[in-house]
Formats: structure tokens, C-alpha cells, sequence
């Protein structure tokens, strides 16, 4: 077990605790958001992804012979937009409606909440570690880091089932499915 197991499991537990507090219908919202916010920062992801491409055409056309590195601004990139975009549409859904609760459930609203918060945190934490997978895809500059990161990454215990979850995760992200899918929607 690494720390990436560890932080995966706290982060799970809590997404699944605060979905059971908020209800089904906040929890609904929720995941609907994390939906638009993983297919924003994937558009992005393949729009940097282009960048990429053009770089290395001018980069061979100029006489060079590296290949820039693209996966660090990938990973910003994507990290940089999807947690933003989900807080905000977290906090912008509790402004607009302050109260989803669905009072004929009673306790039922909660239970149905912790059930789809499950496949809240099982989406976010497979998104979470595939995106820690494709920031160590490349070696850094600290090699160190680099490694214990890495290391992280490929010894994780849940790393096959991370790899499911994503799996299923990214069949319900069908508009990639007509272009490509980003590094992030793709198991490392």
C-alpha cells in the first residue's frame, strides 16, 4: 500500500460522507458537475494536445531534435480546469437551491445519496490516479521526486481497480468517443 492508496481512500470516504449529508438530489448535481467538468478539461487537454503537435512540427521545420515535453502543461491543464469548474458548480448549486432535500424519503434521501456519492468518489478517484499516472508518465527534473511519485503510481493496491473504475467511467463520456479520448480518460 503507498500513500496514493492512502489519500485515494480518505478521499473516497469523504466524497461518500458528504454525498450521504447532502441528499440524492445535491449528490445528483454533484456528479453531473464532475461529468461537465471532466469533459472541459478533457476538451482542453485535447486542444493542448494540438498545441503539441504544431510545437513539434515547428520544433522538426527549425532544425530541432528534441520533442518538447507536453505532459506537465497537460497536467496542469487538466487539473487546473476540472477542480475549479467542479467547486464552483458545487457551490454555485447550493447558492441557486439552497435546500434539496426530498422530505417524503425521510432517511431515504440520504441512503440513495451515499449510493450515488459511491460512484462519485469511485469516478473521482479514478480520474484522480489516472492523472497522477500521466504527471509520472515522463521523467521530471527531480529525479527523485520523480521516482517516489512513480513509484506511488505503479506499486498503488488499487491500481487495477482504479483502472475498472475509469474504465467505466469513460464509457459515459461518449462525445470522446467520436474524436479521442485525453491521456487522462486513457488507464497508464
Amino acid at each position: 500500500m503507498t500513500i496514493l492508496d492512502g489519500f485515494l481512500i480518505l478521499l473516497g470516504v469523504l466524497i461518500i460522507l458528504f454525498c450521504a449529508m447532502e441528499g440524492l438530489v445535491r449528490t445528483f448535481i454533484m456528479l453531473v458537475s464532475f461529468y461537465l467538468a471532466t469533459t472541459a478539461a478533457g476538451m482542453v487537454t485535447l486542444a493542448t494536445n494540438a498545441m503539441h503537435s504544431i510545437a513539434v512540427t515547428f520544433n522538426r521545420v527549425a532544425g530541432g531534435s528534441g520533442t518538447p515535453n507536453m505532459a506537465r502543461a497537460e497536467t496542469i491543464a487538466f487539473a487546473g480546469i476540472i477542480i475549479p469548474f467542479f467547486i464552483g458548480a458545487y457551490l454555485l448549486s447550493k447558492a441557486t437551491i439552497p435546500d434539496t432535500t426530498l422530505p417524503k424519503l425521510h432517511a431515504f434521501d440520504n441512503i440513495f445519496g451515499l449510493l450515488l456519492g459511491i460512484i462519485l468518489a469511485l469516478c473521482m478517484m479514478a480520474v484522480f490516479y489516472n492523472t497522477w499516472g500521466v504527471a509520472v508518465s515522463v521523467r521530471w527534473n527531480d529525479v527523485q521526486l520523480w521516482a517516489r511519485m512513480r513509484f506511488a503510481y505503479m506499486g498503488a493496491f488499487l491500481r487495477p481497480y482504479m483502472h475498472q473504475a475509469l474504465a467505466g467511467y469513460r464509457g459515459a463520456l461518449f462525445l470522446f468517443g467520436l474524436f479521442r479520448y485525453p491521456p487522462f480518460l486513457i488507464p497508464q
